[in-house]
């Protein structure tokens, strides 16, 4: 498929690599990534004993993966690493956005 052209910008057909259909990289826009490390319920009453030093149990498991989000939407899972002293997440799945929900 030819280069074709829309509002001014060039678009391109998908790579052998996987690259979006008319996407050259988008650079400059600000977008929400966050982890999810698990998910707890709790009542209004439980919540407001909630201090420093206590604890708060999630449902999953030390070695389950981690979810990732970008603005608001699951995208991904990973592990949880360390880097220099810091948490980060290493991706392990790319999650399809056609089949799956956030």
């Amino acid at each position: 498929m030819a280069d074709e052209q829309r509002d001014g910008a060039a678009l391109t057909a998908p790579t052998a690599a996987g690259a979006p259909p008319y996407g050259a990289p988008v650079q400059g826009i600000a977008v929400t990534v966050s982890a999810e490390l698990g998910r707890a319920w709790a009542t209004l009453e439980e919540l407001l004993v909630v201090g420093e030093q206590s604890l708060i149990e999630l449902d999953k498991t030390v070695s389950a993966p981690v979810e990732l989000y970008v603005s608001g939407r699951r995208f991904a899972r990973g592990e949880v690493v360390t880097v220099n002293e810091r948490f980060g997440v290493r991706i392990t799945e790319i999650v399809n956005s056609e089949a799956g929900a956030p």
